[in-house]
């Protein structure tokens, strides 16, 4: 069962997954994969299709399973 997150909560998950998205891997990976230097929107469509939204939450959810705490199952604002 999922639970509802607070604002804070909310903020630091975007902050950190914003962060890996525009990681040098990631910033690398898109290069490679479209064969030019990505611009912003490449970049974070790259991140979504090549699974890292979900590989994200996944490893998140774990870190709070191992805290105690129920998983996610979304971050938008109710």
């Amino acid at each position: 069962m999922s639970e509802e997150i607070s604002p804070e909560e909310r903020f630091e998950y975007m902050r950190m997954q914003i962060e890996e998205m525009f990681s040098l891997t990631n910033l690398h990976f898109a290069k490679e994969s479209l064969g030019h230097e990505p611009n912003r929107q490449e970049v974070m469509l790259h991140y979504i299709q090549q699974g890292g939204a979900r590989d994200f939450r996944e490893a998140y959810n774990k870190q709070r399973i191992a805290r105690g705490q129920s998983p996610i199952d979304d971050v938008s604002p109710s």
